[in-house]
């Protein structure tokens, strides 16, 4: 079996960037944010803390993946039935971790709320915040684990709030 943690990563990235924009016609608020914006003060602030909490949320997730992987490989001594065992159970791979889940949710709804308080040409789209900032940070090693998530780990309400 092929292991998927192998893939093309940028194939997980383009979806995750493109996927908030069909929540728009639900009324999500999902800005438009040009190649190379720098957003407000708030928002450069507040990623600096976001690229610690990545950096330290995706060691506890790859962390947690190889011993698990290493566990059920002592315990099976199958490699490829353990990749298909353990991708079967966590599709999402090491970003199921709850860790990484909760610093992605923390983010998001922080650089929302920073939305709401600036002015439009200053609102960076969380998923670019999230994702496209990191990347041009050079941190592609904890947005190839992000890249697992299948969707983000985010919901509207009624009122086309981030929850």
């Amino acid at each position: 079996m092929n292991d998927p943690a192998l893939r093309d990563w940028h194939v997980g990235y383009q979806r995750l960037l493109d996927s908030p924009h069909d929540l728009r016609i639900c009324g999500a608020r999902v800005p438009e944010t040009p190649e190379g914006a720098l957003g407000s003060a708030a928002h450069r602030l507040l990623f600096e803390q976001y690229l610690n909490a990545l950096t330290a949320a995706s060691e506890v997730a790859m962390k947690w993946w190889d011993r698990m992987m290493a566990h059920q490989l002592k315990r099976i001594n199958n490699r490829d039935r353990v990749l298909r065992d353990v991708w079967r159970m966590f599709p999402a791979g090491p970003a199921s971790e709850p860790v990484l889940i909760s610093t992605v949710r923390k983010f998001w709804l922080a650089c929302d709320a920073i939305n709401l308080e600036c002015t439009p040409d200053e609102r960076i789209s969380p998923e670019v915040f999230l994702l496209g900032w990191p990347v041009r940070a050079g941190k592609q090693q904890s947005i190839r684990i992000l890249t697992y998530m299948p969707y983000w780990p985010m919901g509207l309400d009624p009122d086309g709030n981030w929850i």
